[in-house]
């Protein structure tokens, strides 16, 4: 199966992120996320649709924040990888299950 991110377009995938403590301000507050892949910048990062944003920086009078979609633009520089599961169509992942790939940093 050839994969390309254009073909992930509008599905959801498993992001987990490197320095993810400078996106919480943003309202991205875990290291493993899941997100629906909306758009992406070749040589910049993606672009992701999240659920809500409990500590949204944005107020709005008109609509809750915390309960509206929000995409967010993540830059590769925060990506340390992107996992895609062909056939699945809603994800829930349970992060602390996902065994770690590599070698062991201890």
């Amino acid at each position: 199966m050839e994969i390309n991110l254009e073909k992930l377009l509008h599905k959801q995938v498993f992001v987990a992120l490197r320095d993810f403590e400078s996106l919480m301000p943003y309202g991205i507050e875990k290291k493993e996320n899941i997100f629906t892949l909306r758009g992406y910048e070749n040589k910049i990062g993606i672009w992701a649709e999240m659920d809500g944003m409990k500590n949204c920086p944005v107020k709005s009078k008109d609509i809750s924040l915390e309960e509206s979609k929000v995409i967010a633009f993540i830059p590769w520089s925060h990506i340390e990888t992107i996992l895609y599961f062909p056939g699945h169509n809603e994800l829930e992942i349970d992060v602390p299950q996902i065994r770690k790939i590599g070698f062991r940093q201890d």
